[in-house]
């Protein structure tokens, strides 16, 4: 009788194991599996502040061959280093670029550990069948605002623009901690 009582309980005690582990996989799941790189988990962003990383109305003239120039970092706005995103998790830019006819531009996001070396923002990160991998820019060859959501690596942040022609652009970042 007492071996039964047990088979029973140990039965019971499985089959509740079962179902919560199956309840919080349906609940989480989602969350965890669509969550985007740099994806602060809900309800977990502690702190928010948003910066211009490249001066507005500043109208950039090139001669008709390509020519790159780039954001300022360090990047002081009042006495802070806003290229440091040292204690940040993730970015939204919101890119403007106003381009005359004939004009175009590609804006990078660009990352560094020491603020001397720099490398494009690209992220890749497990997909259900495959192995992606996502750049961080935008083209432009007519007026336009984009957007770029960017989890943060190393320790600065700066944006690399590329441009034949004439073009007005404005950079600016909502940086994000969790």
């Amino acid at each position: 009788m007492k071996g039964r009582k047990i088979t029973l309980v140990a039965g019971i005690v499985a089959g509740v194991t079962i179902a919560l582990v199956a309840l919080f996989g349906f609940v989480l799941g989602p969350q965890v599996a669509f969550a985007d790189p740099g994806e602060p988990v809900p309800g977990a962003v502690s702190g928010i502040a948003t910066y211009t990383f490249y001066p507005q109305t500043q109208v950039i003239t090139g001669d008709g061959l390509l020519g790159t120039v780039y954001s300022a970092s360090p990047r002081t706005v009042f006495g802070i280093d806003v290229s440091r995103t040292r204690f940040w998790h993730s970015a939204d830019a919101f890119i403007t670029v106003d381009v005359l006819a004939g004009s175009q531009a590609t804006v990078t996001a660009q990352l560094s550990n020491d603020a001397s070396n720099w490398a494009e923002a690209t992220y890749s990160w497990p997909e259900a069948d495959s192995r992606e991998a996502a750049n961080h820019f935008l083209n432009f060859s007519a007026d336009d605002t984009g957007y770029l959501r960017l989890p943060l690596a190393g320790e600065y942040l700066r944006f690399m623009l590329e441009y034949s022609g004439t073009v007005t652009t404005t950079i600016n970042v909502t940086l994000r901690n969790d």
